[in-house]
Order: structure tokens, then C-alpha cells, then sequence
């Protein structure tokens, strides 16, 4: 019972492993991606600078709204993403420190059935010894 409880764990954590992988490469596309758009947005800064057409800088002024607001949506998913981390991390920590108890347990569990075995094998042994100095007392 207490192997198959560290089994269970061990597969939680393995499991945890796996999203924190997935949070992980989530976080760094998230990342390229808003570097992409701070670049994509310091051009659209030079190109303001520069421009003296109305149109086109209302048109950069939109652009450059919408890319603001596409990076706030992809900070606000990286900061979700960072607090799911963090909550899978304690999950994994948790289930490795469970692990390690129920490995514990199971060790010593098998420790306590060797030694019944052995004190049952020693208390036959002084059973038969005490049978035979009676017998060989006996037949004295």
C-alpha cells in the first residue's frame, strides 16, 4: 500500500515536471513576443519622429495603440503563467517530499518485518532449546 502511494506521487510529480515544462516554453514565446513588439513599436517611434505626414502618423499613433495593448494582454498571460508556476512548483515540491516520506515508511515498514521474522525465528529457536534441555532433563 505505501509503495503504491509513492508510486502515485512520483506520477504527480512527473506530471508537474511536464507543466511546468509546457508553462515554461509558453513563457518564453510570450517573451519573443513582446520583445518582437517593443522593437516593432521604438520603429514606429523613429518613424513618428521622422514623419511629417498627418495621415501616416495617425495611422502610427493606432498602430502603436494596438501594439500596446496586444503586449499588455501578453504581460497580463505571463503573469498568469508565472503564478500557475509558482503554484506547480509547490505542487512538485509537495509531491516529492510525500514521495520521499512514503519511501521512508515503506523502508522502515520492511525494516519492522525483518526483525518479526527474526525474533520469531530467535523465540522458535529458544522454544526448541528449551523443549530439548526439559526433554534431556526429563529422560535424566
Amino acid at each position: 500500500m505505501i509503495k503504491l502511494k509513492s508510486i502515485e506521487q512520483k506520477i504527480e510529480v512527473m506530471k508537474g515536471w511536464k507543466k511546468i515544462s509546457k508553462i515554461e516554453k509558453r513563457q518564453d514565446t510570450l517573451k519573443r513576443m513582446m520583445h518582437e513588439i517593443d522593437s516593432e513599436y521604438n520603429d514606429l517611434n523613429h518613424h513618428f519622429d521622422a514623419c511629417t505626414n498627418a495621415e501616416l502618423n495617425n495611422l502610427a499613433i493606432h498602430h502603436a495603440s494596438y501594439l500596446s495593448a496586444m503586449r499588455k494582454n501578453l504581460q497580463d498571460e505571463f503573469s498568469h503563467l508565472s503564478e500557475k508556476h509558482q503554484h506547480v512548483t509547490k505542487e512538485v515540491t509537495l509531491a516529492n517530499a510525500r514521495v520521499e516520506i512514503f519511501e521512508e515508511l515503506d523502508k522502515e515498514t520492511r525494516t519492522q518485518q525483518v526483525a518479526r521474522k527474526n525474533r520469531a525465528q530467535l523465540e522458535s529457536e529458544l522454544m526448541e532449546a528449551t523443549d530439548r534441555k526439559k526433554h534431556d532433563a526429563d529422560s535424566q
